[in-house]
């Protein structure tokens, strides 16, 4: 009986560690199965971080492109924007010297002008001269005909033509010489402003003193 005992507490010895070898196994096979699922999660996050970080990179890449692009560009328009700065200038330079020129040929053909209309006046002065003498002789005459006559009155209305005449010519010399007076004022204005290049107002009153 002392032996049966004996092998009955070896048996139940035997079971327990038996079982107790079977927790242990199946608590490293339950830890073995959590390892690998931690890992499978592991590899996916890994594997998402990089699918992002290759984005991220292409992306920079092609932000970098656009960036060489646009810098390329940028210099592109500099340079033609040098070159037409300097076109500018030179036009602004030419224009200034034709503008200097043109204000040169007016005073000259100002000066002209007036010179024309003072000889116009003489002209005139002349004419009315030479009518009033050609009335007074009539008039000492004492031929009292109706040719005569008519001839004293058709003198008078000549002369009356041209005094009207050398009125609207005095009128437009004094016109004349108040816009030379003008002209010179802005001539001078326009010195000191080089960067306005408009024609001078004067020209179309110049051509108006011809009718």
């Amino acid at each position: 009986m002392e032996e049966v005992r004996k092998r009955e507490d070896n048996l139940n010895e035997s079971s327990q560690q038996v079982k107790v070898r079977e927790d242990s196994l199946r608590q490293k096979e339950e830890r073995i199965e959590e390892l690998e699922e931690a890992l499978r999660e592991s590899v996916q996050i890994t594997a998402e971080r990089e699918m992002v970080l290759a984005q991220e990179e292409a992306a920079r890449t092609h932000t970098e492109k656009q960036m060489e692009e646009l810098l390329a560009a940028m210099g592109k328009v500099k340079l033609e924007l040098e070159s037409m700065q300097a076109k500018l200038s030179s036009t602004q330079q030419s224009l200034a010297e034709k503008e200097a020129h043109l204000i040169t040929l007016r005073a000259e053909r100002r000066k002209h002008l007036e010179e024309v209309l003072e000889m116009k006046q003489e002209a005139l002065l002349a004419a009315i001269s030479e009518k009033d003498a050609n009335i007074a002789l009539l008039e000492l005459s004492s031929s009292k005909k109706k040719k005569t006559q008519d001839e004293v009155a058709m003198l008078k209305r000549e002369k009356d033509s041209l005094v009207q005449q050398l009125k609207q010519q005095t009128q437009n010399r004094m016109k004349l010489m108040a816009d030379n007076y003008e002209a010179e004022h802005l001539k001078a204005s326009s010195r000191s402003e080089q960067t306005n290049h408009k024609p001078s107002p004067d020209q179309d009153d110049e051509e108006g003193i011809w009718a």
